[in-house]
């Protein structure tokens, strides 16, 4: 599970499923892009619980390994920060004044 607390159809999802769509474009650099002929990002909902698969292309278990652990980094520092910062203060409970 990457995020909690989040229906399936909500906004939130949305926007989240776009953006796990939008690491795979060719207009982000080659560190931040999960290149789409070795690797393939999708999330999935099971009762309000997102989660994130990575389907391994050729074999290549190290590639995707990584570009799975950036993408995750990517959700937290990007896609919650910029777009969702009060879910990420509710949900997880942190202090605003310690971010």
């Amino acid at each position: 599970m990457v995020l909690p607390e989040v229906p399936a159809g909500s906004s939130m999802y949305r926007e989240f499923k776009e953006f796990v769509k939008s690491r795979h474009s060719e207009s982000l650099p080659d560190h931040r892009r999960i290149d789409p002929k070795r690797a393939a990002a999708r999330p999935s909902n099971r009762a309000g619980n997102v989660a994130l698969t990575l389907t391994v292309k050729n074999g290549d278990y190290e590639y995707a390994t990584r570009k799975l652990i950036h993408l995750v980094h990517e959700v937290y520092l990007v896609f919650l920060q910029e777009a969702h910062y009060d879910y990420m203060i509710k949900v997880f409970n942190l202090d605003p004044d310690h971010l």
